[in-house]
């Protein structure tokens, strides 16, 4: 829990390191155990949260984005409160919630991870700062 810390402290070197370099190794150490959904909803809030301080910031905002899809990409199976947190995100398409998610669950075609990254961005574009 601590790792996710320096993504909502109000030091942009700390939080671009943390996204890029600590977070998603560790919980990819621990997704395959049962982690509790309360520590998946904590780490994906305050990856949005760290979008809201520091999405300004370039190098930032790619960390972020690309750490917050990561979690919600791999934990939204086993997690499905993950959707509930993304419903909160200020002017959230909801259709297009419902869109991406349909595609995660149920892929019928092979999506480039470029493009589902930008469709993941817009979908989080109001709480990026």
């Amino acid at each position: 829990m601590c790792a996710y810390s320096p993504l909502v402290w109000v030091d942009t070197p700390a939080c671009q390191r943390a996204a890029s370099q600590l977070c998603w190794p560790l919980l990819k150490q621990v997704i395959s155990s049962s982690l509790p959904s309360e520590a998946a909803i904590c780490f994906f809030s305050n990856t949005l949260q760290g979008l809201q301080i520091h999405g300004q910031h370039e190098t930032c905002n790619f960390a972020l984005v690309t750490l917050a899809l990561q979690i919600y990409s791999a934990l939204r199976p086993q997690v499905p409160e993950l959707r509930v947190v993304m419903e909160q995100v200020p002017e959230i398409s909801h259709d297009s919630l419902e869109h991406f998610d349909s595609r995660l669950q149920y892929p019928t075609q092979k999506q480039g991870e470029k493009r589902r990254k930008e469709n993941f961005k817009r979908l989080i574009s109001g709480c990026i700062g």
